[in-house]
């Protein structure tokens, strides 16, 4: 009986030590258990430039740009035939065309670059004003010219040399920034026309007095071939790139 006694009174001593211990036990599995889990996402920029002369992607390097489409009916040959035929007399225009449409600021540049058996020899003119009545530039000129008339356009500023800085600060394709310039070019007829101080200063030089151009300047780019693979050649090349600025802090 005494026995008995201690037993029923060592339950309940039991039963508080055991409970005691599974709480213990259970708070250690919590300590060891607790989790905590969070998820963020983040947009990749977006980058988007295209540019075109014309209707031609200036992303396609084999295509050949439409630069010397030009109209002529009378006092030329092979009109409007595989290879375009420039002359004292003819002009042109073509056009520049961009879209920027990122969300990060980039540096536009523009370049021209001139080849060919001619290069030297034929003193075209290239201007933004299609009367060529205030300023015509050499292709250093031009490239410079269309950069600081692009900054003039909304979403763009910052002009330096041939470069310019775009920016779609609305971050929405609607207010993407567009670039729309239209180049003149000429080979002036009348060779007074590519002798002003300002023509020279630019960088057109004949041979004459102080680099005025001659007549037998302009008829020296030619040659009695009929063929057209020994004809001298002049090949303007156009690129204009963008380039992402590193955003700042």
């Amino acid at each position: 009986m005494p026995r008995k006694r201690k037993l029923i009174f060592a339950l309940p001593v039991l039963l508080v030590l055991f409970l005691v211990s599974t709480a213990m036990i259970s708070g250690t599995f919590a300590k060891y258990s607790t989790a905590l889990a969070g998820q963020d996402t983040a947009l990749v920029a977006r980058w988007s430039f295209t540019g075109k002369i014309g209707d031609t992607d200036l992303a396609d390097q084999s295509t050949v740009l439409p630069i010397w489409n030009h109209d002529y009916s009378t006092n030329i040959y092979n009109p409007e035939q595989a290879d375009d035929i420039i002359a004292p007399g003819v002009e042109g225009s073509f056009k520049i065309l961009g879209t920027y449409d990122s969300d990060v600021d980039a540096i536009l540049t523009f370049n021209f670059v001139k080849s060919g058996t001619a290069k030297e020899k034929v003193p075209i003119q290239y201007s933004l004003d299609n009367n060529f009545s205030t300023v015509y530039y050499n292709l250093d000129d031009l490239s410079t010219a269309i950069a600081r008339d692009a900054a003039n356009k909304d979403g763009v500023d910052t002009p330096s040399g041939a470069t310019c800085i775009v920016r779609n600060d609305e971050g929405v394709s609607a207010n993407a920034v567009q670039i729309d310039e239209t180049v003149y070019w000429r080979w002036p007829h009348d060779v007074t026309l590519h002798n002003t101080s300002g023509i020279i200063a630019a960088g057109f030089h004949g041979s004459g007095t102080d680099g005025a151009w001659l007549d037998a300047d302009d008829t020296a780019a030619g040659i009695a071939s009929q063929a057209a693979t020994n004809r001298d050649a002049y090949v303007l090349t156009f690129t204009v790139t963008a380039e992402q600025l590193m955003p700042e802090a």
